[in-house]
């Protein structure tokens, strides 16, 4: 899937049985000056995109007021098919991060608004304050881009943010008075003209060490978070695990995860049931899938998802690949269990979002 170090970070789907799906190239070091990647087709013929020559993968460098632009990566795309009134058919909106010549190693944000010539729109993301150090876009949908800033007295921290396109306007969010977190995903419910959103991602509680999943209710209007439930992989809070992507799916929401245990690191699968209406949603517990890395053994993390299926990259030699892989069907008496174990074989591969140079 995909030419060697092209790695996933985004997927969502289009018109009829096509996807798009944002990523970034090479090592996670937009120092390095990789570009930002796009790609548009049919999620059954990923696997066959083995060159950049492909006509269905697009690459982006994006231009900002003349700075030169070293590298930049992609994490999430939305569609015509969610938000037609905002995308016209046949463009994209994609979020990500990118790298300019100046004083700073920080990432800056970006929006990509336009067609897959790359002949559309940009738009620098930075939240305002003296005290930012990097604002790290993960994901969007509807009118809203969620992801997470870093301080400069705790680079390696993030912090939660929601950016409303259309005000334009930023908020700064606290989830759970977490001390660390960051949203990685967002879902509209309620279709395009919806104020509700579903969030998720990862926080540290306060006075502790302990880092998990966590998904929520989030309000354009109020620009509140409520509903906050916190998840561990297989219900064991030893376990740090982190949301990563998002999708609507048979009743509830398909999660893509990673868990670290002992210094090891795998992907994992969550469904996440609910009840209630749109804007008052009530989070059950989690159905648990571990995804093994059977290609090579080597170290993987789940990036993505859509529907039943789980995308990642993993190791390969110095550089990376990325795989797709479908959950087998969900045993509703294992809820609350891992329908599989966490292999101690597969190392930690660094996020590549999280990392700038």
């Amino acid at each position: 899937m995909m030419p060697f170090d092209y790695g996933v970070t985004g997927i969502r789907a289009d018109a009829g049985n096509n996807v798009v799906i944002t990523g970034g190239i090479g090592p996670p070091n937009l120092r390095q000056g990789p570009p930002a990647f796009i790609y548009k087709g049919p999620l059954d013929a990923v696997t066959s995109v083995t060159t950049i020559s492909n006509p269905t993968l697009h690459l982006f460098r994006p231009t900002f007021g003349g700075n030169a632009v070293y590298g930049a990566m992609f994490y999430g795309p939305n569609t015509h098919r969610f938000n037609p009134t905002a995308i016209p058919d046949g463009n994209v909106r994609a979020v990500g991060t990118y790298l300019e010549n100046g004083p700073d190693d920080f990432q800056k944000g970006m929006i990509y608004d336009g067609p897959l010539d790359g002949t559309g729109a940009w738009t620098s993301l930075q939240v305002p304050g003296a005290d930012i150090a990097a604002t790290i876009p993960h994901s969007t949908m509807g009118n809203l881009v969620v992801g997470n800033y870093n301080l400069l007295t705790s680079v390696s921290e993030g912090q939660p943010f929601v950016y409303d396109i259309d005000s334009p306007s930023y908020t700064r969010l606290t989830i759970n008075n977490a001390e660390a977190a960051t949203i990685y995903g967002i879902w509209q419910n309620g279709g395009e003209l919806s104020t509700s959103y579903t969030i998720i991602g990862g926080l540290v509680q306060p006075a502790s060490s302990k880092s998990q999943g966590f998904i929520a209710s989030y309000d354009a209007i109020s620009q509140g978070v409520t509903g906050v439930a916190l998840y561990s992989f297989a219900d064991d809070v030893d376990i740090a695990t982190h949301f990563e992507g998002i999708s609507a799916y048979n009743g509830g929401f398909s999660i893509a995860a990673n868990a670290v245990s002992g210094g090891f690191s795998s992907p994992a699968y969550a469904f996440i049931p609910y009840t209630g209406t749109v804007g008052s949603y009530v989070y059950g517990q989690a159905t648990w899938t571990a995804v093994v890395n059977t290609i090579n053994g080597t170290s993987a993390t789940g990036d993505t998802v859509i529907d039943d299926r789980v995308i990642g990259i993993y190791s390969v030699g110095d550089g990376a690949r990325s795989y797709i892989t479908s959950v087998p069907e969900i045993d509703p008496s294992c809820i609350g269990s891992a329908l599989a174990l966490l292999l101690g074989s597969l190392g930690f591969l660094e996020r590549r979002r999280l990392k700038a140079a």
